[in-house]
C-alpha cells in the first residue's frame, strides 16, 4: 500500500511519500514567442519552421499538421526564439489553457509560451502535468480583464515529481488510456457531423421543395436555388421587409456602446450579441445599459419575432428573437431584420437561411470573401424562396418537430463527449499526482 504525505499544495493534495515537490522553474525551461515584422511575415508554402497559433492547439494532442511557417530570413535576421522539439506549448493570452505538444522545432507569437523539460524530467510526463494544471491556470487567468497568465506565475507553480522511470511509466500508461478516450470522442464527433449533415439536408430539401409529393416543379434559373414548386415564387429578401428597406438595420457603432456597458446589477436593458446566436440562447450574457443610454439607442432595440444576423466574426448566423426576452438592444456585430408577417414566417426565414444556397449568395455578393463582414446591402439582395404563407407555416411546424428530435440526439452526443473529456482530465490528474499508481511503480523505489 502506498504511503502518502501532504504535498503542501492545495491543488495537489496528498502524494506518495517518495515523490518530491518543487517549482516548475527548476524542472523546465521557458520561452515566449514574438511577432516578426510584416516584411519577413508568415507563409503557407512550408518555407522555414512551423509557425504555431492558438487555433492549432487544444486538449493536449500532439500537433502533427502545420498550416503556417516562418521564413528562414525572419529566423536569421529577427532572432526569434525557437521552441525545441518536444516542447509543451501553452496559450497564455486570451484562450488561456489551450495546450499542444510540439514534435518539431517551432515558432509562435507572444500569445504562446513553451515549456521544455530539463534532463531529469520526461517530456510526455510534463505534458500530462501541464494538462492537469490547466483548470487552475484558466481560473487564475480569468481574474484579469483580458485573460492572461505571465511566465513568472508559471515558473512559481509547485508540482509533484516521481523519479524519471516512474514518470515514463505514467506517461506511457496515460498515452494508452488517453488514446482510447480520444478515439471514443472522435467517433462521437463523427456521429455528430453525420447527424448535422442530415439535419441540414432535411431543412434545405423541405424549404425549397415543400411537403407535398408529386408536385410540378419549375426552374428558377437561379444557380443557388434551382427547381422549386411551380406555384412558389423567388424574390430578394428586401421585398419582405416591413416598410420596405426600413425593416433592416445594422447595429450601433462600437464607440456608441464602448463607454456605456455596465453590469446586470447596474443596468436596466440587456445587450444582445453574436454569442446569443451561436449558443441559440437569449438568456446568455451579462452586458447591460442604463435607461438613459437605452433611450439614446432605442432604434437598435430587438423584439420578439425580429431576425438577428451576425455580420462579423462568426458570419451569417441567423436566429429569430424568441418571446419573453429581456428588453434590450443589439450590439455592433448584429443586423436586425423585421419582416412583413403576411409575406414571410420568421421561423421559415431562419430555416431557409441555414441552407447552403444562402451562404453561397452571401459569398458571391461580398466578392468572394465574407471574412471582413456582412452589410445590409449584401443581405437585401439575397434571393429567397417564397411559398404561400400557409405552406410556410406547415413547413415550420414539420421542421420544428423533426429538428426537436434531432437536437435531442445531438444534446445527448455532446453530453457524452463532455463526460469523456471530464473522465480524461480526472484520470490524468489522478496519475500525475500519485492518487493512483501505475503497476510496478512502487517497486522502483526498493
Amino acid at each position: 500500500m502506498t504511503k502518502i504525505k501532504y504535498s503542501g499544495s492545495q491543488w495537489i493534495g496528498a502524494i506518495p511519500i517518495e515523490w518530491k515537490v518543487n517549482r516548475l522553474r527548476y524542472n523546465c525551461d521557458f520561452k515566449t514567442g514574438g511577432t516578426p515584422p510584416d516584411k519577413y511575415g508568415i507563409n503557407l508554402i512550408g518555407d522555414g519552421y512551423p509557425w504555431i497559433t492558438a487555433q492549432d492547439m487544444g486538449n493536449g494532442f500532439e500537433i502533427t499538421k502545420y498550416t503556417q511557417y516562418i521564413s528562414d530570413d525572419a529566423i536569421k535576421l529577427c532572432k526569434y526564439k525557437l521552441f525545441p522539439a518536444g516542447s509543451i506549448l501553452l496559450v497564455c493570452i486570451a484562450s488561456v489553457g489551450k495546450i499542444g505538444y510540439s514534435l518539431e522545432k517551432t515558432y509562435s507569437n507572444q500569445q504562446i509560451t513553451s515549456l521544455k523539460s530539463k534532463a531529469h524530467l520526461f517530456d510526455k510526463y510534463l505534458l500530462y502535468l501541464v494538462i492537469s494544471l490547466s483548470p487552475m491556470i484558466e481560473k487564475d487567468a480569468s481574474s484579469n480583464v483580458v485573460s492572461i497568465i505571465n511566465t513568472q506565475y508559471l515558473k512559481n507553480i509547485n508540482c509533484c515529481f516521481p523519479i524519471y522511470k516512474e514518470q515514463q511509466l505514467i506517461a506511457n500508461f496515460l498515452d494508452e488510456k488517453v488514446n482510447k478516450i480520444d478515439k471514443i470522442i472522435n467517433d462521437l464527433n463523427k456521429q455528430i457531423d453525420i447527424i448535422n449533415d442530415y439535419r441540414k439536408s432535411l431543412i434545405i430539401e423541405t424549404v425549397t421543395k415543400g411537403l407535398r409529393n408529386k408536385i410540378k416543379l419549375k426552374d428558377t434559373k437561379i444557380n443557388w436555388i434551382g427547381y422549386i414548386p411551380q406555384h412558389w415564387n423567388v424574390k430578394k429578401i428586401k421585398h419582405s421587409f416591413v416598410d420596405n428597406n426600413f425593416g433592416i438595420k445594422v447595429g450601433p457603432f462600437g464607440s456608441s456602446l464602448t463607454d456605456c456597458v455596465v453590469s446586470e446589477s447596474e443596468g436596466d436593458y440587456k445587450i444582445y450579441g453574436q454569442a446569443n446566436l451561436i449558443r441559440r440562447n437569449f438568456l446568455f450574457g451579462d452586458n447591460y445599459i442604463t435607461k438613459k443610454d437605452f433611450n439614446r439607442l432605442k432604434n437598435y432595440e430587438v423584439i420578439a419575432g425580429d431576425i438577428v444576423v451576425s455580420m462579423m466574426g462568426t458570419i451569417g448566423k441567423c436566429r429569430v428573437v424568441p418571446n419573453n426576452i429581456e428588453r434590450g438592444i443589439m450590439d455592433s456585430h448584429l443586423i436586425k431584420i423585421r419582416l412583413d408577417k403576411k409575406i414571410m414566417n420568421s421561423k421559415y426565414f431562419e430555416y431557409q437561411y441555414e441552407g447552403n444556397n444562402i451562404y453561397e449568395q452571401l459569398l458571391y455578393y461580398s466578392n468572394g470573401s465574407i471574412m471582413s463582414g456582412l452589410n445590409s446591402t449584401i443581405i437585401k439582395n439575397v434571393y429567397f424562396v417564397y411559398p404561400p404563407i400557409d405552406e410556410q407555416n406547415e413547413i415550420v411546424k414539420y421542421l420544428d418537430s423533426k429538428c426537436a428530435k434531432i437536437n435531442k440526439i445531438l444534446e445527448e452526443k455532446n453530453k457524452q463527449i463532455e463526460q469523456m473529456q471530464q473522465y480524461k482530465k480526472s484520470i490524468i490528474y489522478e496519475y500525475v499526482t500519485g492518487k493512483k499508481r501505475v503497476r510496478g511503480a512502487e517497486e522502483l523505489y526498493g
